[in-house]
């Protein structure tokens, strides 16, 4: 699931430039939204399975929430972050094509937990 579910993240032209048209799954789907942080210019694609729940912890406390360690789950609740479900599809456009935001997924590779867990 995910930012990725219903197909590819981004639709790309050719200059490179990632195209919106609000029909998108996490356009539409507060579950499969990306979150946005306007004053530390960070996009995060919250992938459930790999610890996404901490990360949206840590982003709660980033944008100066006293109740950070709270649920993060309550994502159709307030919760403080901003979504791309939320923003208008032009806005959302204009803020991934920004090469001043930050924009990142944490995943993992599920053929190797015990790996994972060594380290």
């Amino acid at each position: 699931m995910g930012c990725s579910a219903g197909g590819s993240i981004v639709k790309k032209e050719k200059s490179g430039r990632i195209r919106v048209n609000g029909t998108e799954r996490w356009m539409k789907d507060p579950h499969s939204a990306m979150m946005v942080l306007h004053a530390h210019k960070v996009i995060h694609c919250s992938i459930p399975r790999v610890g996404c729940s901490r990360w949206r912890r840590l982003l709660r406390r980033m944008e100066g929430y006293k109740d950070y360690l709270a649920s993060p789950h309550n994502i159709l609740e307030n919760n403080g972050l901003k979504l791309t479900s939320s923003l208008s599809p032009d806005f959302v456009e204009k803020v991934l094509n920004d090469d001043s935001y930050f924009r990142f997924a944490v995943v993992r590779f599920v053929f190797s937990p015990p790996l994972l867990q060594r380290f």
